[in-house]
């Protein structure tokens, strides 16, 4: 099993191949937790104060290459917890999102809201008439629709 040093913890931490985190100073792998999103993640100690860090992405960074602005890495089986280097991609955000989302069954007031939001015109009270300025500025991103896609589904 491969390992290398983590980044920035060069002298306490090495990550392996597979997401597991070794520290040098407990001569031990370190235990994981299930941190937000279900992502596993470990938490890193270097002078006086703990950093959290997911897995995935300290394997991607460590095994694959650096992770540019706007890309994510992504789990090809869908499992958060398999962070072995073949089950790992870096891809946009884009198309993280279409794959989390495919299959999905949305309920019409998702569609509803998602389409509402694509023509700026989001507003939940009955016969209220908002302003082309208003319009403009209440504009949903594809971010903000993906929010509200999430919210619906309880994702």
């Amino acid at each position: 099993m491969e390992m290398k040093p983590i980044k920035d913890y060069e002298d306490f931490y090495a990550i392996s191949e597979n997401g597991k985190v070794w520290s040098y100073r407990k001569n031990r792998f370190l235990k994981e937790i299930i941190g937000d999103g279900g992502y596993l993640q470990v938490n890193l100690f270097k002078n006086g104060s703990f950093k959290y860090f997911r897995i995935h992405r300290l394997v991607a960074e460590h095994f694959i290459k650096e992770i540019p602005s706007g890309l994510t890495v992504d789990h090809i089986d869908g499992n958060k917890k398999n962070n072995s280097v073949n089950n790992l991609q870096i891809i946009s955000r884009g198309e993280n999102s279409y794959k989390a989302n495919k299959g999905r069954k949305l309920s019409v007031a998702t569609k509803n809201k998602i389409s509402n939001s694509r023509k700026g015109q989001t507003s939940n009270r009955k016969g209220v008439t908002l302003s082309e300025e208003t319009k403009k500025k209440m504009s949903v991103s594809h971010k903000n629709r993906f929010k509200i896609l999430c919210q619906e589904t309880n994702y």
